[in-house]
């Protein structure tokens, strides 16, 4: 469903319990699918992805909606298995649900894509850690 320019996802999870997204875009003749991997402690983060014309936007939020903190927040982005950006520990102030924590990526058209995050409290405790894959859904693994 796209409102206002913003693709929304509709997702399920896969029998071996994977979490599988898939959907269409209404910018451009391609379908893509996201997997993602996740090894969580604790429910803290949220992660969402959504499709724009021209990028896509990784979302981590807080799952409490009257929570504000800072974290640690490691990742690396890769388009078709190549590096295109990582850091190590970068320093988010007052995270909240308002306010959370985004990488955008430049979309190509028959690109696959994959993102693994790490979110530290500032304590060093891991709260989230998480590894998604999205491309066209001809790419599916």
């Amino acid at each position: 469903m796209i409102l206002g320019g913003i693709l929304f996802i509709f997702s399920a999870y896969s029998s071996d319990g994977g979490f599988i997204t898939c959907y269409s875009s209404n910018y451009t003749s391609e379908v893509y699918t996201e997997f993602e991997e996740r090894n969580l402690t604790g429910n803290v983060f949220l992660e969402e992805v959504r499709a724009f014309d021209d990028h896509f936007a990784f979302f981590f939020v807080p799952e409490d909606l009257n929570s504000t903190a800072n974290y640690y927040f490691s990742f690396e982005i890769k388009e078709n298995g190549n590096t295109l950006e990582s850091a190590e520990k970068r320093y988010y102030k007052e995270v909240s649900t308002q306010t959370p924590i985004v990488m955008r990526v430049p979309k190509n058209p028959g690109s696959s894509y994959e993102i693994e995050a790490l979110i530290e409290d500032e304590d060093g405790v891991e709260l989230h850690k998480s590894k998604t894959r999205i491309g066209p859904r001809k790419q599916e693994p």
